[in-house]
């Protein structure tokens, strides 16, 4: 009936004698019978749900053929409650209070690789106890009774309430006097969770399996539950019925009528634990590996968070598991004290102290104490941080900045090497350093802390003081403007703090305020001005002359700057003058380089230093020259207060909040600039802005009321459509001066608009003026237009000034472009944007005007970020501290082959450090490394001061103008006193080159010395052999590529550094350093010399079991010393490499060598070319090491199995192949792609090849 007025579907299921057997309880019957209810209807609610399984519980256990009537159960509850009554319980004994253990830090095993599986061993079998027997305490459950449905949010309130009072009261262990302890049950039918508690002993509290309703009345409530099976009774529905709960165990009517069917918890103590651990591991929720290995095994657990460790991976590792709560490292790690702007520099830190192991308990007295563990080092970095200048720059944890700024540390870690420090950006070098160090103790204390981190001495120099704030403890801050960053950059500052010219600055700012608010009640007392000491000269309010009177000498404002002015200049002034007086706007016309930036500057100053006018001036002009005005300012007019109006959003807010007044909220704050309040007194007295912020920020700067506004290069107002010309006639302006070099350009329509820009009310008709001086080549409209245009212009050639210059000569010196220059000339013309632009970002070239790149290509190639990026991050060659010193022992004469005259060959020894080798090298050589470092020594000192490459520069000078180039013997005759003679001079030529590091890491001086980066490198051994060469562009070719027309592919020549060593020979690329290839010495290795072999006149052919490669020569002799020298080193050096090994190994056993364990992946990659050898229809292949040339079973004595090979015959056979292949895998395995795609596709029409971007670059670090 129920079910069909809800419109449910009954489930039509016979009960069998075995589920009669099976299903004694409700929790059983519910876990039964629920999912066939949902079955029929899925949609059910839960409420409905329960309400049929209550429904179908009653139903079940009436129609239960086992079950006994409710009378006789009742009776024989009755009667086993009686006679429990009757029994003496025995009084508890009195519990002896003993000190609660403290507990071992939480473990667990992980589930990592380490991970293993621990068996269970049999169980030990518990000592009998002795004494008196303790009886337990009965347990009874409170059930609640059925009640009405209420609202759901009253039911959740209440189960949680019951939940909480039930988990509460099964944790509270038993009183002394045996009282049954009470737990307040649910009402039936609701399903309950099992809690077992750790801390509760085997006797005490109670298993929460039984069921929450009476097996009589089928009702909650107070209920007692049995002993020895999960069933509960009201204590009035037993026959006879019990007034009160009887003591210790207590077996149910139909357990002492049946027998005990069901064990109590204190005969199932193991299944209890191993369910306790079960369930612990369940809702336990640490990682299952250590966070610093990643592997499993036994891992500690920290009690705040998921981490888990080993106890040997904490620095300093644990020597035991500790006791009591124990928390991890990033738990304790302490909090930074900012947010993290940038990261300048890393480095490792000193390890941590270890911790002392105990002694054992029983060791004896003459036993040495265990050592203490020893920590590891980890890496520290050196940062920057928001809001605070480069003077609070410190080094933090790499765990600070891997839990704090983990994004930041990311992608720091994917653009920088992380196993060797950055070089130094700059810093005291090795040999001007001790000079430096010894004049100024202070710099070089800041250098040591800063500069060599890539902090620039202005960063951390005063500008100005630009505002200050008073806290509560009335202690003043100001905020500091810094030399060469931009407004947004400036910080704030304790009036305590020990900085370079602090005091200076303070009492200047204090100065100028007093000037511009004329008060000084809020200047504090130590910077209130003195009679003595002024820093800035107070100005007239009334003017002291007459601007039209000329100045005949220079005025004294001016020579107090120590500069001096031309008499043209001086004349200029005196007209500047004039016109202001006479209301009269000018253009400024001389011919350029004849300063009229200054004559400007000194312009202005005068009207303020003679009372005329106290500004604000307003000076537009292009961004490039803004830095040169700045430059001026500070030179001509020292009292100015100067401001630069330029950067972003974030800059020109900080100005305009800072710099425009003193007064507050004069403007409104924000990146939005407001127009700022009338009558507030202006803070500058000069303005220096661009063009296009006096348009994009014209509401600010338009509601400033301009003395005198300044136009460079007013050309840009030509055209009075033009948006800057409109701007600019909106503004309130008293006086107008432009700028420019060339007043009349092209037609007088653009020099009209000039005109109508300055005066429009008498310059407003442009036809009538055009008509009027339509035939400007006569000569009375001549003479009008000059009487026109005399009041306005002042234009001066450099002719007219300069009378005794003698004439212009053009001398045109045509040179090449050098080897870099014509790199990058060949990027731009092929847009080549990846050469040109690097990868970690920062600039990059759009390429948008190619004739400027080529231009700036032709200036200097460094001007191209990318192309300096090698010089600032060269890494070094040689070992730090250690000289190198040059001995010449024996000459070798020679007759070449193409020449009849007798050369003689230098044998040159070098030694640096434990490193020793010997280079051939003829007079010429010489020679050519004397010019090359002439031409270096001239290239330096005309190299443009690029930013990149500032400090590099600046030192290169200094070492240079210190450290002349020796003169070099002149060659003589070929007798063998003169040899002898001569060879004692190149020794001392050389030696004096090598001890200055100018020279010595020049790479013309490498190449003569025969060394590279890998040369001094302790793990790859001995320095070996090393040269630059000519390799054939696949040279490197795998056998059996002989198909028609390779020679015309192959005969191409790239031009390699060689390096030969024990075991290996690779090359590297000469301009960036980068490894290209390596080849291993293994049984197949050999070497030959010859046209037939390497079908080139001077070549030398290596072979190994995979590869060869071909290199060209100048001269038979050059290849006969290569082939011989690299057979020498590897039948020498090498020969351990050139046995067969066991397990068909490519290299020997080999003791003490630093090694990395790799997975051995051949069992792997022999299926993976099983089954493609078997693919009959279609091959889908993914994988990140895709690459065509891969061997997939080794040795590798042929390419049947080499991957491409195999595609190609699949293909052939009319198989499908799609293969996918990942883009970003080269930044960790070095496979290209883009080549991988080429190469593949090539192969045969039925191979498809896809390319996937993933945007998760981390997966490849």
């Amino acid at each position: 009936m129920m079910l069909s007025s809800w419109g449910l579907e009954d489930v039509d299921h016979v009960f069998t004698d075995e589920d009669y057997h099976t299903l004694t309880n409700y929790k059983a019957f519910s876990q039964f019978m629920r999912p066939l209810i949902a079955k029929k209807n899925p949609k059910i609610p839960m409420s409905k749900m329960m309400t049929i399984l209550g429904a179908k519980w009653r139903e079940f256990s009436v129609n239960n053929p086992f079950k006994s009537s409710p009378a006789a159960v009742a009776a024989v509850a009755a009667a086993a409650a009686a006679a429990v009554a009757e029994q003496v319980t025995l009084p508890s004994s009195t519990s002896v209070s003993q000190p609660v253990p403290m507990r071992r830090a939480k473990t667990k095993e992980g589930k990592g690789p380490g991970h293993k599986k621990q068996n269970k061993g049999p169980r030990a079998p518990e000592p009998k106890k002795t004494g008196k027997k303790k009886m337990a305490p009965l347990k009874i459950r409170l059930g609640g009774v059925k009640r009405k449905a209420t609202s759901s949010s009253e039911e959740l309130g209440e189960a949680s309430d019951m939940e909480n009072s039930s988990v509460h009261s099964s944790s509270a262990p038993s009183d002394s006097s045996g009282r049954i302890k009470r737990k307040r049950g649910r009402p039936a039918g609701k399903k309950k969770k099992a809690v077992i508690e750790e801390g509760v002993s085997a006797g005490e509290g109670y298993e929460t399996d039984h069921q929450d309703y009476c097996e009589v009345c089928q009702q909650g409530g107070e209920i007692i539950l049995c002993d020895t099976c999960p069933r509960a009774y009201h204590l009035v529905c037993l026959e006879p019925e019990l007034e009160r709960a009887p003591q210790g165990k207590w077996s149910c009517p139909h357990c002492e009528k049946e027998g005990v069917q069901w064990e109590a918890k204190e005969l199932e103590e193991e299944e209890l634990e191993e369910r306790r651990r079960e369930r612990r591991e369940e809702e336990d929720d640490h990682m299952e590996f250590c966070r610093v290995c990643k592997d499993g095994g036994e891992l500690l657990c920290c009690d705040a968070c998921v981490s888990s460790y080993h106890i040997h991976c904490l620095n300093p590792p644990l020597p035991d598991i500790p006791h009591g709560e124990w928390l991890c490292p990033r738990c304790t790690c302490p909090r930074l004290k900012g947010r993290v702007q940038k990261i300048l520099h890393w480095r490792w830190g000193v390890p941590p102290e270890g911790i002392m192991l105990p002694r054992p308990p029983n060791a004896s007295s003459n036993e040495e104490q265990p050592q203490a563990t020893q920590g590891r080092s980890e890496r520290e970095f050196f940062v920057k941080w928001s809001g605070m200048s480069y003077w609070h720059c410190s080094w933090i944890t790499e765990l600070q900045l891997e839990i704090f700024h983990t994004v930041m540390y990311r992608n720091f870690q994917r653009k920088n090497d992380m196993d060797e420090p950055p070089p130094f950006d700059y810093g005291s070098g090795e040999d001007e350093g001790k000079s430096e160090k010894s004049k100024d103790a202070e710099y070089s204390d800041l250098e040591e802390k800063f500069y060599r981190y890539g902090i620039k001495p202005e960063w951390m120099s005063i500008q100005r003081i630009i505002n200050h704030s008073m806290d509560r403890r009335g202690c003043y801050h100001y905020l500091i403007k810094w030399r060469d960053l931009a407004y947004d950059q400036s910080t704030w500052e304790e009036d305590d703090m020990k900085l370079p010219d602090y005091d200076y600055h303070k009492q200047m700012y204090w100065r100028h305020r007093e000037l511009v608010m004329g008060d000084s009640t809020s200047c504090p007392p130590k910077y209130k001005r003195h009679h003595k000491e002024s820093y800035l000269e107070e100005v007239p309010n009334t003017p002291i002359n007459d601007p039209t009177v000329k100045y005949e000498t220079q005025p004294e404002f001016v020579t107090s700057t120590g500069g001096t002015l031309h008499m043209y200049q001086l004349e200029g002034l005196n007209w500047l003058r004039f016109s202001w007086a006479q209301g009269t706007d000018t253009i400024l016309a001389d011919e350029m380089g004849l300063g009229k930036t200054i004559q400007t500057i000194v312009f202005l100053y005068s009207l303020y230093k003679e009372g005329h006018t106290r500004g604000p001036f307003l000076v537009s002009a292009p961004l490039s020259t803004i830095i040169n005005w700045e430059r001026e300012f500070q030179m001509w007019a020292t009292d100015f207060y100067v401001v630069t109006y330029t950067g972003d959003k974030d800059s020109r807010a900080v100005i305009r909040e800072n710099e425009f007044s003193y007064q507050d909220n004069v403007i409104k704050g924000g990146k939005k600039a407001f127009k700022m309040k009338a009558q507030a007194q202006v803070k500058f007295h000069v303005l220096l802005t661009s063009y296009e912020l006096v348009t994009i920020d014209q509401a600010a700067l338009g509601s400033i009321r301009w003395a005198c506004l300044v136009v460079d290069e007013a050309h840009r107002l030509k055209n009075n459509q033009s948006k800057f010309f409109r701007v600019l006639n909106g503004y309130q302006i008293d006086y107008k001066l432009l700028l420019t070099g060339t007043p009349l350009q092209n037609n007088l329509e653009e020099l009209f608009h000039l005109l109508n820009f300055l005066t429009p009310e008498r310059f407003n008709n442009l036809e009538g003026f055009l008509e009027e001086f339509a035939d400007i080549s006569k000569e009375d409209q001549i003479k009008k237009l000059h009487d026109l245009l005399g009041p306005h212009l002042l234009r001066r050639l450099k002719a007219d000034v300069f009378k005794n210059m003698p004439a212009k000569t053009e001398l045109i010196v045509r040179v090449e472009l050098s080897p870099m220059q014509k790199k990058y000339y060949k990027f731009i013309l092929t847009r080549n944007f990846e050469a040109l632009n690097s990868r970690g970002g920062g600039n990059q070239v759009s390429l948008l005007n190619i004739m400027m790149d080529l231009k700036k290509c032709c200036n200097h190639p460094y001007l191209f970020p990318v192309a300096a990026l090698p010089l600032k991050h060269q890494k070094a060659v040689f070992l730090k501290g250690v000289p190198v010193t040059a001995h010449i022992a024996e000459t070798e004469r020679y007759t070449s082959g193409s020449k009849v005259r007798t050369s003689t060959l230098y044998s040159v020894h070098l030694t640096h450090g434990p490193f020793t080798w010997t280079v051939k090298k003829k007079y010429k050589h010489f020679q050519e490394l004397h010019r090359d470092l002439l031409r270096r020594k001239i290239f330096v000192s005309l190299l443009p001061l690029n930013p990149l490459t500032r400090f590099a520069v600046a030192r290169s000078r200094a070492e240079t103008t210190s450290s002349e180039i020796p003169s070099l013997p002149h060659a003589s005759g070929e007798s063998s006193r003169r040899t002898a003679s001569k060879q004692k001079y190149l020794a001392e030529y050389l030696n004096v080159l090598l001890a200055t590091s100018f020279y010595r890491n020049y790479h013309a001086m490498m190449e003569f010395l025969d060394v590279s980066q890998l040369s001094f490198i302790a793990d790859l051994g001995p320095k070996g052999l090393e040269g630059l060469i000519l390799k054939r562009s696949g040279g490197h070719r795998f056998q059996g590529l002989n198909c028609f027309g390779h020679h015309q592919i192959c005969y191409r020549w790239s031009k390699r550094w060689l390096v030969v060593k024990d075991s290996f020979l690779l090359y590297l690329k000469p301009d960036s350093g980068e490894v290209s290839f390596v080849l291993l010495f293994d049984p197949g290795f050999s070497t030959d010399i010859g046209k037939k072999p390497t079908e080139t006149k001077y070549g030398v052919r290596i072979d190994n079991y995979s590869r060869t490669l071909i290199l060209k020569c100048s001269n038979y002799r050059q290849a006969r010393f290569w082939g011989q020298q690299i057979k020498e080193i590897a039948e020498d050096e090498g020969r351990d490499f050139l046995r067969v090994h066991r397990f068909d190994a490519f290299s020997p056993l080999r003791e003490k060598t630093p090694v990395k364990w790799f997975v051995n992946g051949a069992t792997y990659f022999s299926a993976v070319a099983d089954a493609l050898m078997e693919a009959k229809e279609e091959i889908f292949i993914t994988d990140w090491w895709l690459s065509p040339e891969v061997h997939l079973k080794r040795p590798a004595l042929n390419d049947d199995f080499r991957l491409d090979i195999i595609l190609k015959h699949k293909a052939e056979a009319g198989v499908r192949v799609s293969i996918l292949l990942f883009k970003e895998v080269e930044m960790a395995l070095g496979i290209n792609s883009g080549y991988s795609k080429r190469a593949l596709m090539l192969l045969h029409p039925n191979i498809k090849v896809r390319d996937l971007l993933l945007h998760e670059h981390r997966q490849w670090q």
